[in-house]
């Protein structure tokens, strides 16, 4: 039996600790003691931040949480939660909409050339919409002074394939099926290479699983399988 329930929130590229809004509050309200992060830049700057950069703050997040963590991962945040799952005390991995590590058929996709850094501080509602067809539009009126650049670097590791071992815990991968980033059958074939289990949110994009109509439905979802694999929480 699972004792406290501890979760910690690992956000996408360009996002924040906001990119939860949908998720956290099912948790909470289910008991969850939630922490979510704010990724942030290396000394040097966005431009010289890498990888292992954010793989360090994750770490030091699940070290700050006080015991055993669910790890949950949004996109860029999925990769990194696969990166550090066997170096830290986490009871299971929630991957949602995540890139797929190295060696996952069909990924990479084709070849990007992003710059050093990545001006998606300067996305307007026009490229947010584009993103978020499944949103509602109260949500997205906010949205696009959140984004925060990104690091050219992280998107190219991204792009090459980060390379994970594969976990030794449960692991739940959460897949929009309208994902114009990672499609579905990629998505899958990650899923089959980690021995995961699968949600697919049926009209999701990529950021829709987070963020659209149906995140709340999938946050629940997830919450279901977690009390199926972990069990329940022990009562006094």
């Amino acid at each position: 039996m699972m004792g406290s329930r501890r979760a910690v929130f690992v956000p996408g590229s360009g996002a924040g600790a906001w990119e939860w809004v949908r998720w956290r509050p099912v948790f909470e309200s289910s008991g969850w003691d939630v922490s979510a992060l704010d990724l942030e830049p290396s000394r040097g700057g966005i431009a010289t931040t890498t990888f292992s950069d954010y793989a360090a703050q994750v770490l030091s997040a699940l070290a700050q949480s006080g015991g055993e963590s669910v790890l949950v991962g949004a996109s860029l945040g999925a990769t990194l939660a696969l990166a550090v799952a066997s170096r830290a005390p986490v009871s299971a991995l929630i991957l949602v909409s995540g890139v797929p590590h190295a060696g996952t058929p069909g990924w990479p996709r084709q070849p990007v050339r992003f710059p050093d850094v990545v001006p998606w501080s300067t996305r307007g509602v026009v490229e947010t919409l584009a993103g978020l067809p499944d949103a509602d539009p109260q949500l997205i009126e906010g949205l696009p002074e959140r984004w925060r650049d990104e690091s050219g670097a992280v998107m190219r590791a991204l792009w090459e394939g980060v390379r994970v071992s594969t976990p030794s815990v449960p692991v739940l991968a959460v897949l929009g099926e309208n994902d114009d980033q990672v499609p579905t059958n990629v998505g899958i074939a990650m899923a089959r290479r980690l021995h995961a289990d699968v949600i697919r949110l049926q009209g999701a994009s990529h950021l829709g699983t987070l963020l659209g109509r149906r995140a709340e439905f999938a946050a629940r979802l997830a919450l279901a399988w977690l009390d199926n694999v972990l069990g329940t929480p022990e009562r006094d």
